[in-house]
């Protein structure tokens, strides 16, 4: 299934990623109630996952391409 994965897909989804951070930090720096916060950390931790799993998955694409 990786190797139907095309570059553009991966980047595309690092970039979203990306924009899932940038919102968690925000809802971070809003929050006003300690449930907020939680929420905020639970969405920072799943996008620093999803980055890393894409990391990874980018980084097997291209040694294979190699």
């Amino acid at each position: 299934m990786i190797a139907s994965i095309t570059r553009k897909d991966i980047t595309d989804s690092i970039e979203e990623a990306k924009a899932e951070m940038e919102l968690a930090k925000n809802r971070m720096d809003h929050a006003a109630t300690e449930r907020e916060i939680d929420i905020a950390i639970h969405a920072m931790i799943a996008a620093e996952k999803k980055m890393d799993m894409l990391f990874k998955v980018a980084k097997g694409c291209l040694g294979k391409a190699q």
